[in-house]
């Protein structure tokens, strides 16, 4: 592109020249259509899934100690 990495010509082969192609066209398929973009979406929306069931898990875990506590609490009151 500009100079800075010049090809060789003992290190062209025809593979690098055909992975060079195929990339390039997959990248314009990508850019044209936005192919791969919906994987990138969903992937956010799983790690969103992810932290909200973690979210809702540790404020049930919350409940469930304040619930017991009260209960030993209660316990206690009651034998007085």
């Amino acid at each position: 592109m500009n100079g800075s990495n010049p090809v060789k010509d003992n290190s062209l082969s025809q593979q690098r020249v055909w992975n060079a192609q195929t990339r390039a066209i997959v990248k314009g398929v990508a850019m044209m259509t936005g192919l791969g973009f919906n994987l990138w979406i969903d992937e956010e929306h799983s790690n969103e899934k992810e932290q909200k069931q973690e979210e809702e898990f540790k404020m049930l875990m919350q409940i469930k100690h304040v619930k017991q506590e009260l209960k030993n609490y209660y316990h206690m009151v009651t034998k007085i």
